[in-house]
C-alpha cells in the first residue's frame, strides 16, 4: 500500500509539520521550515476516526495561518467538482470523508496526488487582490450572496460594498478610506473595468461583474426565501416610498422589518448606538445602505461594530429599484459603458466623476500591471470613526 504523496511548491518563509497529520489539535506554526518531499502520515488515511475530524482538515489550518492552499489536480477524489474550493481564491475546503470512502474502496493511496500552492498573501487568503491598493474579493452572485446570508443566520458582523472605479478611486485618494474599504469583509467587483484589471492583473478568470444593484436584488430574493427581514437605510423619503412596494411586489414574502431615510447630516454623539438599537429592536436580519458613495461605506464601516448582521453599501440599487433610474442597455453594461449612460442622465452631478477618475484609473491600472507602480494595500483600519453622515 502506497503513502500518499503530496508534492508542495512554497516560498521559503512557509512551511508544513508533518504531524499535523496525526494531532488533530496541533496548531500551524508558519515559521517551519518547509520539507519539499513530505510525506502526509498514513495514519490519516487509513483511521477514518481522525479523517473525519474537522481539525484535521490541514488545509483549512494553513490558510488560517496566513497561507492559501489551492487544489488543482485530482480533484475527484475529495468529493465533487465545488468541494475542493468552496470559495473562489479562497479557503480550500477537502470532503474528508468523501476522500476516506473514495480511498478506503480503492485502497490505491499513492494515486492521492495533491499539487498544492502555498502563498504567503494575506489578501490570497481572504480571496482577495489589490486593485489600485483596494482589496477586491474575486467573487461571483452565487458566493457573495451566499457569504451574506451566512452571516444573516449567523448573526455575525458583516459589511460588503459594490466598488465600481468611482468607488476604488476614493480609496486611492484617501488613504485613511482606503484602510477603512480594506476591512470590509466582502468587496465585489461592481464595474466592468474593476473585474478587467482582476482578470488582467491577478489572472481571476472572472466571467462577470457583481453589479450592486443585481446582488441587492439576489440577496432580498434569498432573505425572502428564507424569513429574514431586511432594514432599508438611506435615501430619502420619496424614494422609500416608491421602493418598498416595488421590492415587495418583486418579492411577496419579504419582511422589511424597517425604514429609515438618510438625516444628510453628520451624526451626533450617541447617535450611531440609537440607530443601531432602532435597527435591532425591528428584528433586521440585513441591512441594506443607500446613501451613495463613499458616505455609505463609512456609515457601514462605522455601524458594523454595533450591528450582528450583515450592511450592504448598495449604491444606486435604490433608486433603480424604485424606478427613479434607468438601467442601461445591456451591451453597454457588458463593455464598461454604464458610465457614459449615466453621465447622460446626470451630467452636472458625474461629470467630474468619470470625466478625471476613469482616465486616472486607467493610467494607474496601467502602472500596476507594468510593475511600474506596486499599488501595495494599506492594513485594514481598526479605529472607530468619530463622525460620519447618516
Amino acid at each position: 500500500m502506497g503513502y500518499p504523496r503530496f508534492a508542495w511548491r512554497s516560498t521559503p518563509a512557509l512551511a508544513v509539520n508533518p504531524t499535523l497529520a496525526v494531532n488533530p489539535t496541533l496548531a500551524v506554526n508558519p515559521t517551519l521550515a518547509v520539507n519539499p518531499t513530505l510525506a502526509v502520515n498514513p495514519t490519516l488515511a487509513v483511521n477514518p476516526a481522525l479523517a473525519v475530524k474537522p481539525a484535521l482538515r490541514v488545509a483549512v489550518k494553513l490558510l488560517h495561518a496566513g497561507s492559501a492552499l489551492r487544489v488543482s489536480r485530482w480533484a475527484w477524489l475529495f468529493g465533487g467538482i465545488d468541494s475542493p474550493v468552496r470559495r473562489l481564491g479562497g479557503a480550500a475546503r477537502p470532503n474528508i470523508l468523501g476522500l476516506w470512502g473514495r480511498l478506503s474502496s480503492s485502497g490505491d493511496f499513492g494515486r492521492l496526488v495533491t499539487e498544492c500552492r502555498v502563498v504567503s498573501s494575506s489578501t490570497e487568503l481572504e480571496g482577495k487582490r489589490s486593485v489600485l491598493g483596494v482589496l477586491v474579493n474575486v467573487t461571483n452572485y452565487g458566493e457573495a450572496t451566499e457569504q451574506i446570508i451566512d452571516a444573516a443566520r449567523d448573526h455575525r458582523h458583516y459589511a460588503v460594498t459594490a466598488l465600481a472605479v468611482h468607488g476604488v478611486m476614493t480609496g486611492v485618494q484617501d488613504p485613511a478610506h482606503n484602510a477603512r474599504l480594506n476591512s470590509f469583509d466582502l468587496v465585489t467587483p461592481d464595474g466592468q473595468p474593476v473585474r478587467w484589471a482582476l482578470n488582467t492583473v491577478h489572472h481571476a478568470e472572472l466571467a462577470d461583474r457583481v453589479y450592486g444593484p443585481t446582488l441587492t436584488l439576489k440577496v432580498v430574493e434569498r432573505a425572502a426565501a428564507e424569513g429574514l427581514p431586511i432594514y432599508l437605510y438611506g435615501s430619502t423619503d420619496p424614494t422609500l416610498e416608491r421602493l418598498v412596494p416595488a421590492l415587495q411586489e418583486m418579492f411577496p414574502a419579504l419582511k422589511i422589518a424597517g425604514v429609515e431615510a438618510s438625516k444628510f447630516r453628520s451624526s451626533q454623539p450617541g447617535e450611531p448606538e440609537a440607530i443601531a438599537e432602532r435597527i435591532k429592536a425591528s428584528g433586521a436580519r440585513i441591512v441594506l445602505v443607500g446613501l451613495g458613495c463613499p458616505r455609505q461605506e463609512v456609515f457601514a464601516y462605522a455601524m458594523r461594530p454595533l450591528l450582528d448582521m450583515p450592511l450592504l453599501a448598495v449604491g444606486a440599487a435604490f433608486d433603480y429599484h424604485a424606478g427613479l433610474l434607468k438601467n442601461p442597455p445591456a451591451w453597454m453594461q457588458k463593455y464598461a459603458l454604464e458610465w457614459l449612460w449615466r453621465l447622460g442622465l446626470e451630467p452636472k452631478r458625474l461629470w467630474k466623476r468619470y470625466v478625471l477618475l476613469n482616465p486616472a484609473y486607467l493610467t494607474r491600472l496601467a502602472a500596476q500591471k507594468t510593475g511600474l507602480w506596486k499599488a501595495t494595500p494599506p492594513a485594514p483600519a481598526t479605529e472607530p470613526v468619530q463622525t460620519f453622515a447618516v
